[in-house]
């Protein structure tokens, strides 16, 4: 029985993972696309920016801050909403996962991974930004 308690366990964190992975994906896309629409909106100044010789990291660089920040605030309300979603469940059934797992006390994520999920979330939406304004002159 604990055999497949632990299979279960094991397909449970690899179907996590992937989700993880899909929504990863799926959040740098959409940020992506906005940015691009945003990048197609403002064509004809970018336009007049290149006639006029402005460098292309002067170009890129509100796309790629605007791509910062998005990210950041979605990782920063995702958190939020998540870490009340923990605590609800946690005051309606946390005792019971302590007395069914045996396990000490049931916590949030520590806050070593909360700063790496706001990094990595940052420095993606940078990433996604620069993605969507990159265009060779």
């Amino acid at each position: 029985m604990i055999d497949r308690l632990l299979t279960g366990l094991t397909t449970m964190q690899s179907g996590a993972a992937m989700l993880a992975g899909i929504l990863v994906l799926a959040a740098v896309l959409t940020i992506t696309s906005v940015l691009r629409l945003a990048y197609q909106t403002r064509h004809e100044e970018i336009g007049i920016l290149y006639l006029v010789g402005a460098p292309p990291r002067a170009i890129r660089g509100p796309f790629v801050a605007e791509g910062f920040i998005q990210a950041l605030v979605g990782a920063v309300f995702a958190l939020i909403l998540l870490g009340i979603a923990f605590e609800t469940f946690r005051a309606s059934y946390g005792q019971v996962v302590v007395d069914a797992f045996g396990l000490a006390d049931v916590q949030f994520l520590p806050w070593t991974w909360i700063a790496l999920l706001l990094v990595v979330s940052a420095v993606l939406g940078a990433l996604a930004g620069l993605g969507a304004a990159w265009r060779e002159r």
